[in-house]
């Protein structure tokens, strides 16, 4: 397990699952819990308006060094939360 950190982006939005779109989230700093080449797993650290939330990313595009991920993000009963689009910043 390691950590990341990850600067939400605008993209196309981000947006709730039972509701409409959101401000883009403040950087975060994931702990992870499972990685592969495309998708990475984890839980969001404290401080942060959704700490301890579980969260998936898939590797979206990757363009002069930067990584861009799609981002879900899990409530307590894993269901998707909220959806949006992040880079990686370390």
């Amino acid at each position: 397990m390691h950590k990341l950190n990850l600067k939400p982006v605008y993209g196309w939005g981000w947006f709730l699952t039972e509701g409409p779109s959101i401000d883009v989230p403040s950087e975060f700093v994931l702990c992870t819990i499972e990685e592969d080449e495309s998708t990475i797993s984890g839980t969001i650290e404290a401080p942060h308006q959704y700490e301890n939330k579980t969260v998936v990313l898939t590797v979206r595009s990757e363009h002069e060094g930067i990584t861009h991920y799609n981002v879900l993000v899990y409530d307590s009963s894993n269901q998707v939360e909220l959806t949006g689009f992040a880079e990686l910043i370390n």
